[in-house]
């Protein structure tokens, strides 16, 4: 006769604490004097422009990493896109 099988239990990740700081105040500074030398907007041009011109020119269009960096770049540039609406540099 076989044993029944046991469903798996699924592992519990740890909650986040509302009380701990999603960033840490040097991660913070770090963030702050990027963007006051590297503007979000021109930034986010100059790398998709970079990225493409990787494409036409490698021609890596079927390369097994490209989904990958993909969705790590749509990241990045909405990241872009939210600094570059929001900071205002001090005058």
């Amino acid at each position: 006769m076989k044993k029944p099988r046991r469903k798996k239990q699924k592992k519990r990740s740890k909650p986040v604490s509302s009380a701990e700081p999603l960033l840490t105040k040097p991660l913070r500074d770090e963030f702050q004097h990027f963007l006051e030398y590297h503007p979000a907007r021109r930034f986010s041009i100059n790398l998709r422009t970079m990225f493409l011109e990787f494409l036409m020119c490698d021609g890596s269009i079927e390369a097994s990493y490209l989904q990958d960096i993909l969705y790590d770049l749509d990241g990045l540039f909405d990241l872009l896109e939210v600094a570059q609406n929001e900071w205002k540099a001090p005058e």
